[in-house]
């Protein structure tokens, strides 16, 4: 019986996998004329992607099912992995980033909107971390404020901390019980609905300055 013949293809393959590398640059093109990478373990690169492709696209929700269970298996992995690239291709990460978003502008803005009206609680609380700390304050972002500002812009009702009156949406703001102006923190302990007026008349006041509270009673 005839050994089988070997081809300077062969030869390239053994010397990538004694090395351990994935790929390996073959000797020729394969059948369909790609002069690209071959796995070490298969054949052309491109070809590989082009059968995996079609599979995906006949079957979309076997990949989805594929795609949650690769997230659930090695999310974490994945998210430092990404994280440590992002890192230490910095400026590329950055030139890529912008040159997609100039590309894609409208796409994007029209993407971002709707996870903004999806998420508005989140933008909310983000807007008010944002604020205190450009005014110094100790923030937070746990699941409880973002709970506390989605109750603040939905609820029907709710009284105003400062006078007691009734407000509708439309009618409050969030407001810190001692401003971060002031040295407050901004997190949910520091944080009450007040009506419009109330807010704007007490500014960066001190609740024992400011004389419309309601529930606070100073000593």
């Amino acid at each position: 019986m005839a050994s089988p013949k070997i081809t300077a293809t062969t030869l390239l393959r053994n010397a990538a996998r004694d090395r351990g590398e994935k790929t390996f640059a073959p000797a020729t093109t394969c059948e369909r004329g790609h002069a690209c990478h071959w796995w070490t373990e298969g054949g052309c690169i491109v070809c590989a992607h082009a059968r995996r492709t079609a599979r995906h696209e006949a079957d979309p929700s076997k990949r989805k099912a594929w795609a949650r269970n690769q997230r659930e298996a090695h999310g974490q992995e994945n998210a430092a992995r990404s994280q440590r690239w992002r890192s230490e291709h910095r400026l590329r990460f950055n030139a890529v980033a912008r040159a997609r978003r100039l590309k894609n502008r409208e796409a994007i803005a029209a993407t971002e909107k709707r996870w903004r009206e999806r998420n508005i609680a989140f933008v909310r609380a983000r807007e008010t971390n944002r604020r205190g700390r450009r005014l110094g304050a100790t923030t937070s972002k746990g699941r409880s404020y973002v709970a506390f500002v989605r109750w603040s812009r939905e609820a029907a009702h709710i009284r105003c901390y400062w006078c007691g009156s009734n407000t509708a949406p439309a009618q409050r703001q969030l407001d810190h019980i001692i401003p971060p102006a002031r040295g407050g923190h901004d997190s949910l302990a520091n944080l009450c609905v007040a009506c419009k007026p109330c807010n704007r008349r007490k500014h960066a006041k001190l609740p024992e300055d400011f004389m419309g509270q309601s529930e606070l009673s100073f000593s």
